[in-house]
This record gives C-alpha cells, sequence and structure tokens, in this order.
C-alpha cells in the first residue's frame, strides 16, 4: 500500500507525523510512505529517528 502524507498537517508540528511514518513503516513492511512537506525538515528527523533507534539506512528518491 502507498500512502500521501503531508507531514505540516498537524497541530503538533512534523515531528509527531514523521515519527509516526517511521513506526507504521516499521511495523509494516510493506507499507510505501511518500512524505511531502519541507524537504530539509524531513530529513533532519528522519535522521534523529535513524540515529536515535540504530537504524542504520535512510533512503530518499525524487526531486
Amino acid at each position: 500500500m502507498r500512502l500521501a502524507i503531508d507531514v505540516m498537517g498537524s497541530d503538533q508540528g512534523p515531528h509527531a507525523i514523521i515519527a509516526g511514518s517511521a513506526r507504521a513503516v516499521v511495523e509494516h513492511p510493506s507499507l510505501e510512505l511518500i512524505l511531502f512537506g519541507p524537504r530539509q525538515r524531513i530529513t533532519a528527523e528522519l535522521f534523529a529517528l535513524a540515529a536515535a533507534s540504530g537504524c542504520g539506512s535512510v533512503t530518499f528518491s525524487g526531486a
């Protein structure tokens, strides 16, 4: 399943959306999420989550 998610669509800011998205992908590996929002903010949040969890890989595609 593929879902598009606007990371700026939360009253709690993009951190909550990005963290929840990361958990969903870990729990459901076949899930594909496309995150929309400020690229630098998404990148920073994902790398911080990867570092905190010990995950060695974050992959980006697109422009």
